[in-house]
């Protein structure tokens, strides 16, 4: 019998109690009243990225903001559960991040996530609801808590009914140490992971590079992109707009790396006076901002099965001139582009459309053009089969982890 085995039976043998977040503490809420001139100097708070990415507060990882002697402003305290409280997709909404050190300075929130604070902080170690929060169970009741269609918001009301389990505080003990120490494994097997993957790109990157200083120094000289390809912006919309069925907008939330996910399109009643945003067949697209352009960069090709969907607003068409797609589309996956299009802003990242028309490219005649694309193709698919190998290691050690937790995590309810 394992350790944690046996404080069960010695604790808790007739099982655990579960108890509503809103029976066991309270909510409050992000900074308030503060503008752009307001951040970047001062007292420190949580950003929306840390609580996002992280299932303990990162206390190396801030954001400045300045806070007056008199103003009333909720600082974050040990213990509290921060909830991030808006996300793309139902299955991301709800994060949790926990404070589980003892801030020596006064700490705040943004306003883009909402914090929890227990009533009694002597009934649950941070540590423990820093794994619970984040356990297969719990995740999935909070991800229900969420509403909407492209956007999915947390509701409060809903949240503090999502159940926990409380066991005694040996036993969260036990599962803390086990948890902490599995995941410390899992973690270096994913940094090690994370380098090969890096070197993998480092390596793509520098091939494709030699490929085009080769044409480079065949006499082919370095000319604006929006020379040879034209770029356009989608059009405005307002959501009200859509309609159950239409024509298929593609939008930057369809819009995957390599490919556009149909499946999360919207529709428009009608083309009729947006004739010039009808996407062809072989037009390439790519998101130009929201945190589709933070969370990977994002362009792919329209297919010839889906028809002539619609290009909206926060995503660019290029369509070349005197250029084949496919070589436009191996010239914009190099990280040369990306880095030369790095999206600015912090709470919405964006992607200048002048930019990607600067971005120097060469120009040379079609049969090289094509001659390109075969060699780019053939290392890309070498690249992307080695990829493909180490993303499989990298799912299959996520899945053991939240096999673990969710074996750990899962306690029998005790009947009252």
């Amino acid at each position: 019998m394992s350790r944690l085995q046996e404080l069960i039976r010695e604790h808790c043998p007739d099982g655990v109690e579960y108890k509503a977040l809103g029976e066991l503490g309270a909510f409050y809420g992000g900074l308030t009243g503060k503008s752009k001139k307001d951040f970047g100097d001062g007292a420190k708070f949580v950003t929306y990225n840390n609580v996002y990415g992280n299932p303990a507060v990162d206390l190396e990882e801030y954001g400045l903001v300045s806070v007056g002697p008199d103003e009333r402003q909720n600082s974050v305290e040990l213990g509290d559960v921060l909830f991030t409280i808006s996300s793309e997709n139902r299955e991301e909404a709800g994060l949790t991040s926990v404070m589980t050190v003892d801030p020596v300075e006064p700490w705040y929130l943004n306003s883009f996530c909402t914090g929890w604070r227990l009533h009694d902080k002597s009934i649950l170690l941070p540590d423990f609801l820093k794994h619970v929060l984040r356990g297969p169970e719990v995740r999935e009741a909070i991800s229900r808590t969420a509403n909407g269609v492209t956007r999915f918001n947390i509701s409060k009301p809903r949240l503090a009914k999502v159940r926990i389990p409380v066991p005694p505080i040996e036993v969260q003990r036990e599962v803390v140490r086990i948890l902490d120490e599995y995941t410390a494994a899992h973690d270096e097997l994913v940094r090690q992971l994370e380098e090969e993957m890096a070197l993998l790109s480092k390596q793509r990157e520098i091939a494709l590079m030699n490929l085009n200083n080769d044409l480079v120094s065949s006499g082919y000289p370095l000319e604006p992109l929006g020379d040879h390809a034209d770029v356009l912006s989608g059009f405005p919309f307002k959501s009200s707009g859509y309609v159950d069925e239409g024509i298929p907008v593609c939008g930057g939330v369809s819009i995957m790396p390599g490919y556009i996910d149909w499946t999360t399109c919207r529709y428009w009643p009608t083309d009729e006076g947006l004739e010039q945003f009808v996407l062809e067949s072989g037009n390439i697209v790519m998101a130009l901002d929201r945190p589709w352009v933070s969370g990977g960069f994002k362009l792919a090709q329209i297919s010839e099965d889906v028809g002539n969907p619609l290009l909206v607003q926060r995503t660019a068409r290029v369509r070349g001139k005197d250029m084949i797609q496919p070589f436009i589309r191996a010239l914009m996956e190099m990280d040369a582009f990306r880095d030369h299009c790095a999206a600015t802003g912090n709470t919405v990242p964006h992607v200048s459309h002048k930019k990607i028309e600067s971005y120097m490219v060469p120009v040379p005649p079609i049969d090289e053009q094509e001659d390109y694309v075969r060699q780019a193709g053939g290392i890309s698919s070498t690249t992307r089969e080695i990829a493909d190998n180490l993303n499989n290691e990298r799912a299959y050690l996520d899945q053991q982890l939240a096999l673990v937790r969710n074996q750990l995590l899962s306690f029998p309810e005790k009947v009252a």
